[in-house]
């Protein structure tokens, strides 16, 4: 067997009898009816099991003072966390109001490694706002995630399907083996699969199955029973840490939590002049606030190029390169609404390539995803392209590109230093890109926090890596002419519970960026 997979883990005795009336204690003095916090909307309700913490932390607002808060100003929080001196702890924040009007906005901290925290929000509307702020991992948490757990193999692996040979073409049989990713250890005997260009030092390599050729690979599937045993077996001695009964997503105690916000949306609008949008710009402390379902970016001027005349205009005579995941399809789908030319996959389409030609702009729009997917889905090899193939192999000489690149939902169970080598070989595609086409326009998708149903999905999903993720594609892509554009705080503000693939107002707001950054006839590299 390729995999040392061990038993599931100890299941957990019962809490002592004086912990039982502990938490009848603290339930009777921080019940709150119906379960929920007023203003927020990003956490569910507390679990019957659940034992609220004792006051972990002191938060006051530093500026501006409570009784003078005026739209356009920011806010900034201090935190102070009694359970650590040296900081390190996870945290995700909101401000927002429900109504009159609908609205909020995603905080952004700054940890001063002393166990204090600053946190900095927009008041981007008047009325009322509550802050809700959810310590999500602890130091222990964070730590372990990062020593531990990003430096683990095999955290992801594979179900190969194989052809078998001699078998009629038309009723082809097929054998399933394990893969994985390695970059290091004995491969003899194995299907090994390297791509230099793509992945550098790291392999795909799957168990040698008898009489089968290992050419004949044309599947695979990310194995999720697998998968699970091996978060499980990782955690052994950690569970509390990511159970969400215990020390995952902590809701902080927040005094003052609702506070007044005064002025005029045209007095913010005056405060907030904003410059085009270029590569490599400095990030403001706050991205930007959602009005209704608008989203109002702090980063820099957005033009609105989605009506129908607009996006024409821009795309015509173009190539749209769309390299990413499922996340990435969700706007190659909503694209082709705005053109008004709805996407109905074809009969013989499978998931993860999507070419149209709109031959009234002289325009293609292709979508592709790279290999080693992780999902429900299986993914045919022949669907599948690495972005560096994808990248030298465009070569029109008008060099009429636009470009996106979105990798991170699917690498938060690759090593770490495998992933940073497979980005740092993307750079370069990029670069030889760029001497094929100096004025092609490329972007950068950044990640968001997303949804995790189970124990083990808050380890190899974690928000955690998905933020680290975020920050190596930024520092990988600087310096050569790309924008980013960042989604983390547009997507954890919106008022829903964070998915990996968030409702259509967000991904429009995406797109809204998105071609502000490309189609400005202004647009500079």
């Amino acid at each position: 067997m390729l995999f040392n997979l061990l038993p599931t883990v100890r299941t957990q005795t019962g809490f002592a009898f004086c912990a039982l009336l502990a938490v009848l204690c603290l339930v009777i003095i921080s019940y709150i009816p119906n379960g929920e916090l007023i203003g927020t909307h990003r956490l569910s309700k507390p679990s019957p099991n659940f034992v609220p913490h004792q006051i972990t932390h002191e938060v006051t607002l530093v500026s501006p003072r409570y009784d003078s808060i005026r739209i356009g100003d920011l806010l900034h929080y201090h935190i102070h966390s009694k359970l650590t001196d040296t900081g390190g702890e996870f945290y995700q924040a909101t401000l927002s109001s429900r109504h009159h009007p609908k609205a909020s906005t995603a905080g952004h901290f700054v940890d001063h490694t002393n166990g204090t925290y600053s946190a900095y929000f927009y008041a981007g509307w008047s009325g009322q706002a509550t802050l809700s702020i959810v310590r999500v991992f602890t130091r222990e948490a964070v730590t372990f995630l990062k020593d531990v757990m990003w430096n683990a193999e095999d955290r992801v692996v594979w179900q190969g399907f194989f052809y078998v040979e001699g078998t009629n073409t038309s009723t082809k049989q097929s054998k399933t083996a394990l893969c994985t990713l390695r970059s290091h250890g004995n491969w003899s005997g194995m299907c090994v699969y390297p791509h230099l260009k793509a992945l550098g030092s790291t392999v795909f390599l799957c168990e040698k199955l008898p009489g089968i050729n290992c050419n004949s690979l044309y599947a695979t599937k990310s194995d999720g029973a697998l998968i699970e045993k091996k978060m499980t077996e990782l955690a052994i001695g950690k569970e509390k840490l990511f159970d969400k009964n215990r020390d995952y997503r902590h809701q902080i105690h927040v005094e003052n939590s609702t506070i007044t916000i005064s002025g005029t949306f045209r007095a913010a609008a005056g405060k907030a002049k904003l410059l085009r949008c270029l590569p490599d710009e400095k990030l403001p402390p706050s991205h930007g606030y959602w009005i209704e379902d608008h989203w109002i970016s702090l980063i820099c001027s957005i033009t609105d190029w989605t009506s129908l005349g607009k996006l024409s205009s821009c795309l015509r005579n173009k190539n749209l390169i769309l390299l990413g995941d499922s996340t990435t399809r969700q706007w190659f789908v909503l694209i082709h609404r705005l053109l008004l030319s709805p996407f109905n996959r074809g009969k013989n389409e499978k998931n993860f390539t999507w070419r149209r030609y709109h031959r009234s702009l002289n325009a293609t729009i292709l979508f592709t995803s790279p290999p080693q997917l992780v999902g429900s889905l299986v993914v045919f090899t022949d669907e599948v392209n690495y972005e560096v193939d994808v990248l030298d192999g465009l070569n029109d000489s008008y060099c009429n590109y636009i470009i996106l690149i979105s990798p991170w939902a699917h690498y938060t169970q690759w090593v770490r230093s495998n992933y940073v080598q497979r980005t740092q070989l993307l750079r370069k595609a990029l670069l030889r890109m760029r001497k094929k086409c100096p004025d092609v326009k490329i972007v950068l998708k950044g990640s968001h926090a997303r949804d995790h149903e189970s124990f083990s999905s808050v380890l190899y999903s974690s928000d955690f890596f998905l933020k680290e993720i975020d920050e190596i594609n930024r520092d990988a892509f600087s310096g050569i002419g790309v924008w980013y554009l960042p989604i983390w705080a547009m997507n954890m503000a919106y008022p829903t519970e964070n998915s990996i693939h968030m409702p259509l107002p967000v991904i429009l707001e995406e797109l809204r960026m998105f071609f502000s950054y490309v189609c400005d006839e202004n647009s500079e590299q």
